[in-house]
Parts: C-alpha cells; sequence; structure tokens
C-alpha cells in the first residue's frame, strides 16, 4: 500500500503596522489574501498564540463556531 502525505508549508511573509486614522492596523499581500480567499470587509477570526498569530475566515468556520465566536464580540465590544 503506497502512503501519500502532503504537508502543506505556511508562507512566510512581513508586514508593518501602520495608522489607519486614528487607529492602528496591518496590510496583508495579495498573494495571502487570495489564498485565504477574503477581500474587503471579510471578518476575519484571530486567536493568538503563544507566538503567532492565525488568522481565519469567519465563513470557514463551522456554523456552531462561528455563532459563539459572533456572540462573543457582541458582549466584548467596547
Amino acid at each position: 500500500m503506497t502512503q501519500v502525505i502532503i504537508v502543506r508549508t505556511p508562507m512566510a511573509n512581513t508586514t508593518e503596522v501602520i495608522a489607519i486614522g486614528n487607529e492602528l492596523g496591518i496590510t496583508l499581500p495579495e498573494e495571502m489574501l487570495a489564498r485565504l480567499n477574503v477581500g474587503v470587509r471579510d471578518i476575519l477570526y484571530l486567536v493568538e498564540g503563544t507566538s503567532a498569530l492565525h488568522l481565519t475566515p469567519m465563513r470557514s468556520l463551522p456554523p456552531r463556531w462561528r455563532r459563539r465566536v459572533e456572540s462573543c464580540a457582541k458582549t466584548t465590544m467596547f
């Protein structure tokens, strides 16, 4: 039996923090946006790890998770 293992190597890139009005933000390279299939006004789910920030398009989350994230976001808005 032949076993095939596919390993997807994460793309490394850099960005800088920029001013957007009175806020701070970052820009993401076009290639990364295309790979995530996101654009203007799409919502990303952010998870902060010990040494990384993980971005996932909200529409990619299972519906149950998406509802939880949305309800938590509503209660923690300031």
